[in-house]
C-alpha cells in the first residue's frame, strides 16, 4: 500500500511540473497564465541590488562600495499569487513587496546580508507563481526544498498549512505572514506565524467600544476569518455587553447575500450599536454596499481585516471613513527595525514610492518576516534548522511591525490596536491610549450626515446653497425665513423658497361681485312677495303670477352661482408649508371636496336657473304664437296648461340630464396648475381653476349645454320677431321680447370677455359675475318693473284693462258669428261652398287681429286669477254656443265696422 501511494504522488507530481518552467529575473518577468511564474530577487555577488527600482538608483548608490558575501547565498523560496488575477494577489503582493524591500535593504552597503560566524550571506529571493491553489503550492515546495534554505509562506491558513508540512518534513523553516490558524503551526517546532492570534483582534475594540457606551453587538463571518469574531462573546461578557445574534456567511458572499441581514438588524427591535465583520477583504465593500442598499448604519462599524487596505478605500470610497478596524500595525507606531533601524513612518513612505501602494499592515508584516528570519539567524549565530528554530521560539524581534514574540505554538503573541478611518480618509489609532494619536468618534456619522459633508450643495464653500450639515443629514440654514432646509445625504441644501404668487382674486373684486349677488337676491326675493301678495290684482293676474314667480326664482338661481365662483383654494394635495412642494404622497388636502363641489355647482346653478328663467319666457312667447296662429284661421283651438307646462318641463329636465351626465362622466374638479417655477423648481405663480380629468368630454358637454341654451334664444327670438305687431295687456310681449333679446346681448358680448379675461382670476370672476347679474338683473327689469310701475303709479291702469278686454269680448263675438256661418255655408252645394271658402279666406286675410293678453292667459291660470271680461251692452250678443273658454282673437277697433259689412254681405249671398 505504501508503494502504492508513493507511485501515485511520484505521477502526479511528474504531470503536474511538466507544465512549470522557470525563468530567472531580477525584476518581474512575464510568463504564461497557468505555467509557472518564477522571480528572483538575487544579490549579484556582492552588488547593490537596490533601495528602490533600478531605474531610480541614483549615481551616488552606484559608486557605493561593493559587499562580499563570503559566507555564500541563502535561498528563500516561496509559492505566491503573482498575477494580478489571482483570488489573494492583493495581499500576497503587499507581502512580496515587503520581502523584496527588506532583502534589498540586508544585501546592500553597509550590512551585506546577514551575519554567521563572522562570515556574510546574501539573500536570494525566489518568489513561485501557485495559482492561488494549496495543490500547486505543495507540489511546488517539495520540488524545490533541496534548493531552498527557508520557506515563507503566502496567504491564507489552508496553503500555507501545505507548505508548513513540507518544511517541517525537510528540516527547514518556515514564516508565515499571513496564516493564525493553530493547525499550521502545530507540533512543528520549525514552523513560524507573524500574524497575531485570532483570539488578540477583538482584546482592544470590546474595551474600547464599551467605554464609548455600546451595549449590544451583532457579528458577521466567513471562513479563515471568522476565528477572529470567535472571541466576541467571552469579551463582550466581560464588559456587560450583549451579542445579539451571530451570522456565519457561506464563502465569498456578496452583496445579495448580506442585505436580508442588514435590513433585519435596520429594524427597531434590533439595531445594534457595533457590528463587527470577520471576512476577508473581498467581503468588506459588498457588506458596506448592503448597509448603503438599505441606507442604515450601526453606530460603529468594525472590519477584522480591512482597514487600512487600499483596495478597500478604492472601492468605497469616502464610505470607509469612520470605520474602526482591529489592526496589527499602523504607520503611526513608535517602531524600529533592529536589523535597519527603519520607523514606521520611515518603511510606510519607502514602500508607497517603491510598490505605488498604500502601506497596509500586510507590507509591514512582509517586512517583519524577513527582519525576524534574519535576525534569529544571526542570533542563533547558525544556519541549522535546531538552533534558527529556538531563537526564533526564545526571542524577541523588534521590527517595523512591531516586537515579535512567538508563543509555544510558534505563534506571535502581539497585541492588536485599534484604528479608525478619519474624514479625511487617513487611519488613525485610536486604541489603547498609549498608542492613540487620535479619539474614536462615536458614533460614527449616518450616511446622510456624511454625504452632506462630503458630497452634498449644503457643504460647498461660499455656495449658492450652503449651509451646515447636520447630525441627521439635513442642511441647517440661517433663520431666513426665505430659506429652507431641503433634502437629506447628498441632496442637503440650503434652498431659497420665493413667495408664490397663488394669483387668488382680489379681496375687493370678490366683494363686488358678492354685492352684486346679494343685489339679484334682494330684487327676486323682492318681487316672488311682491306677485304672491298682489297675485288678485288684475295688473298681476293678466300675467299670470305662476309664471312671474318662475322668473323671478330663476334670476335668483342664476345670481347664486357667484358664490361659487368665488370660492378658490390651494392645491388638491397637501403641500409642504415651508417649501411650496406638493406631498408625494397625493394626501388629498383638507378642502378639496368643498372646492370641487364649488367647480361644479356654478354649471348647475347658472344652467338651471337659466333653464327656468328661459322656460317661462319662452313658454309664453310660445303661447303668444299658438294664439296667434289659430286667430289667423279664425280658429277657437284652446291652448292648454299642459301645452306650456310641458316646454318648461323640457328644457328643465333637459338641462339636467346634461348636466348630471356630466357629473358623473366627467364632473369638473378644483385644480391648481403651477405657470413659472424658481431654477431649483419651487413655484412662483400658480393657477387655480375647475378642470376635469377627462377634459375633452367635459368640453362636449359645456359646448353642449352652449349650443342648446343658445338655440333656445334664437328660437325665442325668432317667435318674438314673428308675434311683434300683435298688441297685448300692457305691452307685456314687447317687455318679453326685450329680455330675451337682452340675454343674447350679454351672451354675444360676455362669453368672449371672458374667455380673452380667463388668464387673469380677477377679471375673469368679474366678467363672468357681471354678466350673469346683468342678464338675470335685465330679466327682472324687463318683466317686473313695468307691472310694479303700473300697479302702483299708472292711475289709469284699470281703465286700460278694462278697455282692452271690452274689445276682446267683441272679438270673442265676431269669430264665434263667423264660425256660425261657416256651419251653414257647410249645408250647400260643393260649387257654392268654393266661392263661399274663397270668400271667406279673402275676407279673413283683409282683416289683422288684436289680442288681448286675459285672453292669451285663460288656458294657463285657475279661474281666480282671472277677472270676468267686461263686455260692451250697446253690442248684439249672437245667439251662439257659449264661449266658455276666453280666448280672446280681437279685432283692432278701427276695422270692426269693415269686418261686420263684410259678414253682412257674406250671409246675404248665402241666403
Amino acid at each position: 500500500m505504501k508503494l502504492l501511494t508513493t507511485a501515485l504522488t511520484t505521477t502526479l507530481l511528474s504531470l503536474l511540473f511538466s507544465t512549470i518552467f522557470v525563468v530567472d529575473a531580477q525584476h518581474y518577468t512575464e510568463g504564461a497564465r497557468r505555467n509557472t511564474l518564477i522571480l528572483t530577487r538575487t544579490a549579484d555577488d556582492g552588488a547593490i541590488t537596490s533601495l528602490l527600482d533600478p531605474v531610480n538608483i541614483t549615481e551616488e548608490e552606484r559608486t557605493q562600495e561593493a559587499c562580499e558575501f563570503d559566507g555564500g547565498l541563502l535561498t528563500i523560496g516561496h509559492p505566491m499569487d503573482l498575477h494580478p488575477a489571482d483570488k489573494w494577489f492583493s495581499i500576497c503582493n503587499l507581502f512580496q513587496k515587503g520581502y523584496e524591500l527588506m532583502i534589498d535593504s540586508i544585501n546592500s552597503f553597509p550590512r551585506c546580508g546577514v551575519h554567521v560566524q563572522g562570515k556574510n550571506y546574501g539573500l536570494i529571493l525566489k518568489s513561485y507563481e501557485s495559482d492561488g491553489s494549496k495543490w500547486k503550492a505543495a507540489a511546488i515546495a517539495k520540488s524545490i526544498e533541496s534548493t531552498t534554505d527557508f520557506f515563507l509562506a503566502p496567504y491564507t491558513s489552508s496553503i500555507s498549512n501545505e507548505i508548513s508540512a513540507v518544511a517541517h518534513d525537510a528540516k527547514k523553516i518556515m514564516i508565515a505572514p499571513g496564516s493564525y490558524f493553530t493547525y499550521v503551526y502545530e507540533n512543528r517546532p520549525g514552523s513560524f506565524g507573524v500574524l497575531p492570534l485570532p483570539e488578540q483582534y477583538l482584546k482592544q475594540v470590546i474595551p474600547m467600544l464599551a467605554k464609548a457606551g455600546a451595549r449590544t453587538v451583532q457579528t458577521v463571518y466567513e471562513g479563515g476569518p471568522g476565528k477572529q469574531c470567535e472571541s466576541a462573546r467571552i469579551l463582550t461578557d466581560e464588559y456587560n455587553m450583549i451579542i445579539q445574534a451571530e451570522h456565519q456567511m457561506e464563502a465569498d458572499p456578496k452583496m445579495i447575500d448580506f442585505l436580508p441581514i442588514a435590513y433585519n438588524m435596520s429594524q427597531a427591535d434590533q439595531n445594534p450599536d457595533v457590528v463587527i465583520t470577520c471576512t476577508y477583504d473581498a467581503a468588506c465593500s459588498e457588506w458596506i454596499s448592503a448597509l448603503r442598499n438599505i441606507s442604515w448604519s450601526p453606530k460603529a462599524q468594525v472590519f477584522s481585516i480591512c482597514i487600512g487596505m487600499e483596495t478597500f478605500a478604492e472601492q468605497v470610497g469616502t464610505d470607509a471613513e469612520y470605520m474602526i478596524g482591529s489592526s496589527p500595525w499602523d504607520r503611526s507606531l513608535k517602531t524600529t527595525d533592529a536589523i535597519n533601524g527603519w520607523s514606521s513612518e520611515y518603511f510606510a513612505e519607502l514602500f508607497e514610492s517603491y510598490s505605488g501602494r498604500d502601506a497596509a499592515y500586510h507590507a509591514a508584516i512582509g517586512q517583519a518576516t524577513v527582519s525576524v528570519l534574519a535576525q534569529a539567524i544571526e542570533l542563533s549565530n547558525s544556519l541549522s534548522y535546531e538552533n534558527v528554530s529556538e531563537a526564533l521560539s526564545t526571542g524577541e524581534f523588534n521590527t517595523v511591525f512591531g516586537k515579535v514574540i512567538f508563543d509555544k505554538n510558534g505563534q506571535n503573541e502581539m497585541n492588536l490596536i485599534a484604528t479608525q478611518y478619519n474624514n479625511n480618509m487617513s487611519v488613525n489609532v485610536i486604541y489603547p491610549p498609549e498608542l492613540a494619536d487620535a479619539s474614536i468618534v462615536y458614533p460614527m456619522p449616518t450616511w446622510n450626515e456624511r454625504d452632506c459633508n462630503k458630497l452634498s450643495p449644503c457643504n460647498e464653500v461660499g455656495g449658492a446653497y450652503t449651509g451646515i450639515c447636520s447630525k441627521d443629514g439635513t442642511c441647517l440654514c440661517d433663520d431666513d425665513e426665505t430659506q429652507y432646509s431641503y433634502g437629506t445625504g447628498i441632496t442637503a441644501a440650503c434652498h431659497y423658497i420665493p413667495n408664490e404668487d397663488m394669483t387668488y382674486m382680489s379681496t375687493g373684486i370678490k366683494i363686488v361681485g358678492y354685492i352684486l349677488c346679494t343685489i339679484q337676491c334682494i330684487v327676486s326675493i323682492f318681487f316672488i312677495g311682491w306677485t304672491f301678495y298682489y297675485r288678485s290684482h288684475k295688473v298681476v293676474s293678466l300675467s299670470q303670477p305662476l309664471f312671474l314667480v318662475l322668473v323671478a326664482f330663476g334670476c335668483l338661481v342664476m345670481s347664486l352661482s357667484i358664490i361659487p365662483l368665488a370660492v378658490e383654494g390651494d392645491y388638491r394635495v397637501e403641500q409642504d408649508p415651508d417649501t411650496g412642494l406638493l406631498s408625494s404622497d397625493d394626501i388629498p388636502a383638507d378642502d378639496v371636496k368643498g372646492l370641487d363641489i364649488a367647480c361644479m355647482a356654478f354649471p348647475w346653478l347658472i344652467a338651471m336657473g337659466f333653464g327656468i328663467t328661459f322656460s317661462a319666457l319662452f313658454a309664453k312667447i310660445v303661447r303668444i304664437k299658438k294664439i296667434m296662429n289659430n286667430a289667423r284661421r279664425f280658429s277657437r283651438t284652446k291652448v292648454e296648461v299642459k301645452d306650456v307646462i310641458s316646454i318648461m318641463v323640457s328644457i328643465i329636465l333637459v338641462e339636467a340630464i346634461i348636466l348630471f351626465t356630466w357629473q358623473f362622466v366627467a364632473p369638473l374638479r378644483w385644480d391648481r396648475v403651477v405657470v413659472v417655477t424658481s431654477d431649483l423648481g419651487y413655484p412662483v405663480q400658480s393657477v387655480g381653476m375647475c378642470s376635469s380629468e377627462n377634459q375633452p368630454a367635459s368640453m362636449i358637454f359645456v359646448i353642449v349645454l352652449f349650443v342648446l341654451n343658445l338655440g333656445c334664444i334664437l328660437t325665442a327670438v325668432v317667435f318674438c320677431f314673428i308675434t311683434r305687431d300683435i298688441k297685448s295687456t300692457l305691452n307685456e310681449g314687447m317687455w318679453i321680447a326685450a329680455a330675451i333679446v337682452s340675454i343674447l346681448q350679454i351672451l354675444v358680448v360676455a362669453v368672449p370677455i371672458a374667455i380673452i379675461a380667463s388668464e387673469n382670476t380677477s377679471a375673469s370672476f368679474f366678467v363672468t359675475s357681471a354678466a350673469v347679474f346683468i342678464m338675470s338683473m335685465a330679466v327682472t327689469i324687463f318683466i317686473f318693473v313695468p307691472k310694479f310701475y303700473n300697479l302702483h303709479y299708472n292711475e289709469n291702469v284699470n281703465e286700460m284693462i278694462s278697455s282692452h278686454l271690452r274689445r276682446s269680448s267683441r272679438g270673442r263675438r265676431m269669430v264665434s258669428s263667423m264660425e256660425g256661418s261657416r256651419r251653414a255655408a257647410s249645408m250647400k252645394n260643393s260649387a257654392g261652398n268654393s266661392v263661399r271658402s274663397t270668400d271667406s279666406s279673402g275676407t279673413k286675410r283683409k282683416y289683422g287681429l288684436y289680442l288681448s293678453e286675459a285672453d292669451m292667459n285663460r288656458s294657463f291660470v285657475s279661474s281666480e286669477f282671472m277677472p270676468n271680461a267686461v263686455e260692451d251692452d250697446n253690442v248684439e250678443k249672437p245667439a251662439l254656443e257659449k264661449d266658455d273658454d276666453d280666448d280672446d282673437d280681437i279685432v283692432k277697433p278701427k276695422e270692426e265696422q269693415d269686418y261686420t259689412k263684410g259678414l253682412n254681405d257674406e250671409k246675404k249671398e248665402t241666403n
